[in-house]
Formats: C-alpha cells, sequence, structure tokens
C-alpha cells in the first residue's frame, strides 16, 4: 500500500505583508510545516457591496525550479476535516487524529 506524505496545519498566522506595489499582497499567510514557517497562502483587502473591509486569499501553489530545487516550493490546500478522513481511509491508512502543528 502506498504511503502518502500529507501535513496536517491546524493553525495559520495571518500578518501585515510589506508591499512591494499596488498589485502586492496586503497579508501573508504563514504555517509552520516542521521546523519552519512558511507562506502558504496571500491575502488582499477588498470592500464587499456594503463597503466592509474583508480578506480575499490565495493559497500558494507548488512549483519546481529546474535549475535551482532550492528555489521549489510546496503547494497547500484547505480540505474539510471529513475530506481528509475519507481521504486517509481511501489510501487505506489511519487518520492522525492527535497530530497537530
Amino acid at each position: 500500500m502506498k504511503k502518502y506524505n500529507m501535513q496536517i496545519i491546524k493553525n495559520i498566522v495571518i500578518q501585515k505583508a510589506k508591499k512591494d506595489n499596488d498589485k502586492s499582497p496586503d497579508r501573508k499567510i504563514t504555517a509552520k510545516v516542521g521546523d519552519e514557517w512558511v507562506q502558504v497562502a496571500s491575502g488582499w483587502i477588498k470592500k464587499d457591496k456594503n463597503g466592509n473591509d474583508y480578506v480575499s486569499c490565495a493559497m500558494s501553489k507548488a512549483w519546481v525550479n529546474a535549475s535551482d530545487n532550492s528555489k521549489s516550493r510546496k503547494g497547500f490546500v484547505i480540505v474539510t476535516e471529513e475530506d481528509l478522513k475519507a481521504l486517509f481511509e481511501k489510501a487505506g491508512e489511519d487518520y492522525p487524529a492527535d497530530e497537530q502543528n
């Protein structure tokens, strides 16, 4: 049976981002992955139809730098705990209920 290398991250941090230009994100969303903090998403402050601020986020996508693998990055997704349990079950693995970061 194939062993999947999934890491469950249940806590994130949202911080003000340094803006390089008008299109740069207003917020960076980080999570502790292993022993290091990794940016997992970016957020932009927008206004809803009533003029209230909200943060629209985009999760980081995986990409590989062919010339320098150290510049490659992991991609991240958000799934419901129910769907995650179903993925583990389908893979024939036990759900690591006590694992938290």
